[in-house]
């Protein structure tokens, strides 16, 4: 016989720490920002921080759900459902939209996913005075985290990601010989 599944046990944010801090200080932050910021705040960040607020609150509304097989009831809170600041639904978001791309968007072979994180500085276009060199050391960084992970060498890399347009360069090193007899 299987094993029973463990009870619903309802999360509680109101006991956690994050809770208390934006609760506490939400406000004063709104407040600050509407004060000291050049423009607005964003919409969804005071609307997502008070929806926080609100999250997992029986007092705010509930539904009562009942087993059809056991005959078991329990009332579960409504929740926020918005992105960001909440945890539960940010995590119950995050689940779905990987169970929709694991079942109807991503072919059944193997899969590997690589995530490179760049500083602000190489993050924007040549156009907003970024000099060239910060950007093609970007695409550099690239190949090569490809090329290591693909099993590839670096110039195979270079190659692939660059098609027809292959550039070779040339690296020449030379030797200081000031100061040393001849």
């Amino acid at each position: 016989m299987a094993g029973l599944a463990a009870p619903y046990v309802p999360r509680a944010p109101q006991e956690t720490l994050l809770y208390a801090l934006v609760s506490e200080h939400l406000e004063d932050f709104l407040q600050h920002a509407r004060e000291s910021y050049a423009g607005p705040l964003p919409r969804y960040v005071e609307e997502g921080s008070r929806g926080y607020l609100r999250c997992g609150d029986f007092g705010r509304g509930l539904v009562y759900v009942r087993c059809t097989t056991c005959g078991d009831g329990m009332a579960v809170a409504f929740s926020c459902k918005l992105r960001g600041l909440c945890p539960s639904c940010s995590g119950r978001r995050m689940a779905g939209s990987a169970a929709h791309l694991v079942d109807g968007v991503l072919p059944a072979v193997p899969t590997r996913q690589h995530v490179v994180a760049f500083p602000d500085e190489l993050s924007v276009s040549c156009k907003d005075g970024v000099p060239n060199y910060l950007v093609r050391s970007r695409g550099e960084t690239l190949k090569v985290v490809l090329a290591k992970s693909s099993g590839t060498s670096r110039a195979e890399a270079s190659t692939r990601s660059s098609g027809s347009k292959t550039k070779k360069t040339t690296t020449t090193t030379t030797k200081s010989t000031r100061g040393q007899k001849q």
